[in-house]
């Protein structure tokens, strides 16, 4: 029968009405206390008042002082009278009966007489004995009788408000009888025993019947509980914990045992449609899951597509030295819709392109890798940036019924004679640094974006770049990086991040740009495609000759061949000459030895001469292992053979020899420099620079 209350539930409801019907019988016993006691209060201040009243109907007075005389007291009236009086206090079980007369300021009372009941233990008041008023409710009691504005008053007082214990004093004021002058107040004390019984009585009376009711109602709620509530509550628990374990459907539905058609049935039935719901949910994710599983590969493809596409490998030209050139893209998602592409259209012009397709995801993709297609197949054929948007803008918007659009920034660069030619097709104005100046935007003229109206027209902008000056360009994704409060990362604060180090390598002004972005967004999620490219114009060089061959020590021979024909050709003196040929062939044979180790690989070798200065430059690229050969100690020339450690003799040499030697390592390449003057005092008086 009380198993169910082992239902946490049932016990917390139960627990709840127990209280209830406590707080009921409190507040059943707490007002039918309060009425008892003034009901019995009443009944004592009414019979107390009629008593007073029959009690004064006994004198008959002129002058009350006349009870103080000793003639008046011994006389056989008086005798009789308090003997009447006394015999009343008895017959009436009233504690006192006594006649009194205040002061003028109600601060003393003095007796008349006094009555005491026989089996009282409290003491009797003499004739003319004077004590204090008890309270400042006596005193106004007192006022109020004395001045003939009440015809009686009653005082309660509690047993700890006086030593006579609890007890009402009822109290009618005394008149003569020729003026109706007052001339005294006639007290009645009648002790409150009975009172303090009688609520005892009810009180306990009131706890027993309220117990033995909520044991009732308990045990009645209980059992209405238990079928109602507890049991089907506990049928769906246990359903929905199998059906959390199992994810399967049941064989008996829930709501089959559940009778009725209350909210538990109704619950009952809404769990069953939920197990239905969510197991053919469940199956419908797998099938879903298997979908994106399928997407999420080709995406993959898709992504490993539009990277091979895009020029990554850096530096692209290693055989040019009119320029340093890096880019980077940073898509939103797994395929991103910016683009960035440079090609050389011949030995002296370079395209530039950075793009921005309208969208995210596949179709943004798709419609990148076609813009970019048709931007560099169009450049190849020829022709200004001018022109080579307007035809590609007319060919994106045959057939473009999804709407898309591109806004691309096209630059072609004489690299030769500085000249950068350009043209705007609605994208970000690109930043310019001048060799001996910091970054700033150059605001070109825009035109509308590609594929968003059959027939725009462009115009081209032309800047001449010096000899150190870099170039800028991005697609929005840089100025809109958010953070977690949508503040934007801004132009301004891509400027200020520029001109930190203005006039570093293209790769690391980009990559300070990742760095400052990545600090600003705290972690944010990527909204935007970032991409970004970097130009810096070295100005023109005369080339000589490139060798690129497998670098092994066979080769040497052709190496020497090589510079040999270089010098011959430039008229070096003899001793720059033997100097230069033994400084390329220890740098050809350490490359040999140790770039690749213990495998082989190429080198290409890169000759330059600048007749202003007349300088001999060779520059020596591999991507061997990361090594600086310029941060090893120089030996000890001053020890013997014997002595010195082995090796570094050869680097040593090159450095005393040598003008200048540089030692730089980007995206994977290792490129050590040499630089010698074609003079024959060159290399002992001009100091050497690593």
């Amino acid at each position: 029968m009380l198993k169910h209350f082992r239902s946490r539930l049932a016990r917390n409801i139960i627990a709840g009405v127990v209280l209830i019907v406590f707080l009921f019988g409190l507040t059943v016993s707490i007002i039918g206390h309060r009425v008892f006691t003034e009901e019995l209060e009443e009944q004592y201040a009414t019979t107390g008042l009629e008593i007073a009243r029959m009690t004064r109907g006994e004198f008959y007075l002129n002058d009350i002082t006349d009870f103080f005389s000793k003639e008046t007291q011994e006389s056989e009236a008086f005798s009789k009278t308090m003997t009447w009086v006394k015999n009343y206090t008895n017959y009436m079980s009233v504690e006192f009966i006594y006649l009194i007369v205040p002061s003028e300021d109600y601060s003393t009372i003095k007796f008349v007489f006094s009555s005491m009941n026989e089996n009282s233990d409290n003491t009797q008041f003499e004739p003319g004995y004077v004590r204090k008023t008890s309270s400042e409710e006596y005193k106004q009691k007192y006022k109020l009788l004395m001045e003939g504005k009440s015809e009686g008053e009653n005082v309660f007082r509690d047993a700890r408000q006086t030593e006579t214990g609890a007890h009402v004093t009822s109290m009618v004021p005394v008149t003569d009888q020729d003026t109706g002058e007052v001339l005294g107040i006639l007290c009645v004390q009648s002790q409150m025993e009975n009172l303090n019984s009688a609520r005892e009585r009810f009180l306990v009376r009131t706890g027993l019947t309220t117990i033995l009711t909520g044991l009732f109602i308990i045990l009645l709620y209980s059992w209405f509980l238990n079928r109602n509530l507890v049991r089907p509550i506990r049928t769906i628990s246990d359903e929905t914990i199998r059906f959390s374990r199992d994810s399967t459907l049941p064989e008996v539905l829930v709501s089959e045992g559940v009778k009725g058609k209350s909210e538990i049935k109704n619950l009952a039935l809404h769990v069953d449609k939920m197990e239905i719901e969510l197991v053919r949910n469940m199956e419908n994710l797998k099938a879903v899951t298997t979908q994106k599983n399928q997407l999420e590969g080709e995406l993959h493809v898709a992504s490993g597509i539009q990277q091979g596409i895009i020029p990554n490998t850096f530096p692209p030209f290693p055989d040019r030295d009119e320029f340093s050139l890096y880019a980077t893209m940073e898509p939103a998602k797994e395929v991103g819709g910016d683009f960035y592409d440079f090609f050389l259209i011949d030995d002296t012009h370079l395209a530039l392109v950075m793009a921005d397709v309208s969208g995210k995801g596949a179709p943004a993709a798709l419609f990148m890798m076609a813009s970019k297609i048709l931007i560099k197949n169009r450049a190849l054929m020829g022709g200004s940036p001018k022109e080579i948007l307007e035809d590609v803008n007319n060919q994106l918007c045959e057939g473009n019924d999804s709407n898309m659009f591109v806004t691309a920034w096209l630059g072609i660069l004489d690299v030769e004679t500085g000249v950068l030619t350009s043209a705007n097709a609605g994208h970000e104005y690109p930043a310019i640094c001048r060799a001996n100046g910091v970054f700033e935007l150059f605001k070109d003229r825009h035109g509308f974006v590609l594929a968003g109206m059959h027939g725009s027209k462009y115009r081209e902008e032309t800047l001449v770049l010096q000899p150190g000056d870099s170039i800028f360009v991005y697609t929005d994704g840089v100025a809109e990086a958010a953070d977690g409060e949508d503040n934007l990362f801004g132009t301004d604060r891509m400027l200020d991040t520029l001109n930190t180090s203005p006039h570093a390598s293209p790769d690391e002004l980009l990559y300070n740009m990742m760095g400052s972005i990545g600090r600003f967004v705290q972690g944010a999620s990527q909204a935007d495609d970032i991409t970004m490219l970097a130009l810096q114009y070295n100005g023109p060089r005369l080339h000589l000759k490139t060798l690129k061959l497998e670098a092994v020590t066979e080769n040497l021979p052709e190496v020497e061949a090589f510079v040999e024909d270089i010098l011959e050709t430039l008229e070096a003196p003899p001793k720059v000459s033997l100097q230069y040929q033994m400084a390329v062939e220890e740098l050809f044979v350490n490359i040999a030895k140790y770039a690749y180790a213990p495998g082989v690989g190429d080198v290409i070798i890169r000759m330059g001469y600048d007749p202003d200065t007349n300088t001999l430059m060779t520059a020596f690229l591999d991507r061997g292992a990361a090594y600086n050969p310029l941060e090893r100690e120089d030996p000890d020339v001053t020890l013997s053979a014997e002595e010195r450690e082995v090796g570094g003799l050869g680097i040593f040499l090159v450095r005393q020899t040598m003008d200048a030697v540089h030692y730089h390592r980007t995206n994977g390449w290792n490129m050590l420099t040499i630089q010698k003057q074609m003079s024959e005092t060159s290399g002992e008086e001009t100091p050497h620079e690593v």
